[in-house]
């Protein structure tokens, strides 16, 4: 068994999030899904005063401190509700799974919600994946299943094609 660091990221963490945000599209069968550099991963989460998202990560303690899991979250916002924290990606390598390491660092991403202040945690998992049934042990609420909410997403070429028609 390995000891484990949890830490916020900084910006020198960048490549080694990006590794692993490539790492988790191949899990997901999207291997050309990510299309974002380490510069956009600098910019937008370390270079202004009001970053897009944050970031925790999961090292190997010891002397290389190999990045080995991370979680990347932003906050949303719900007029029922109020502020929501959105964790967009939860990932741990696969050789370093089943150590407590997920269960470390969405529940560090739960506790950074409540410390923000936000009401609710949302995220979305491929109906295929098998950490569905981690995240329903942990409370989590399959809100299709339940209220029939669908999340959908309207990629940039057809905002572009919606705004093309749209005066003001």
């Amino acid at each position: 068994m390995n000891n484990f660091i949890i830490r916020e990221a900084v910006k020198e963490d960048c490549k080694e999030i990006r590794r692993l945000i490539q790492e988790l599209a191949d899990f997901e069968k999207m291997p050309n899904g990510p299309q974002i550099d380490t510069k956009v991963l600098e910019d937008d989460g370390f270079n202004s005063e009001h970053p897009i998202f944050g970031c925790i990560v999961a090292e190997v303690d010891g002397e290389n401190k190999e990045m080995i899991g991370y979680a990347l979250y932003f906050i949303a916002y719900s007029t029922w509700m109020g502020k929501a924290i959105y964790l967009e990606d939860i990932y741990v390598s696969p050789q370093f799974r089943s150590q407590g390491l997920g269960s470390k660092l969405f529940d560090t991403i739960a506790k950074k919600g409540l410390e923000l202040g936000c009401c609710r945690m949302d995220f979305r998992v491929l109906n295929w994946n098998p950490a569905n049934e981690f995240y329903a042990r942990k409370g989590a609420v399959d809100m299709t299943r339940l209220e029939g909410w669908h999340h959908y997403s309207l990629n940039k070429a057809n905002m572009e094609k919606l705004t093309s028609k749209t005066t003001v």
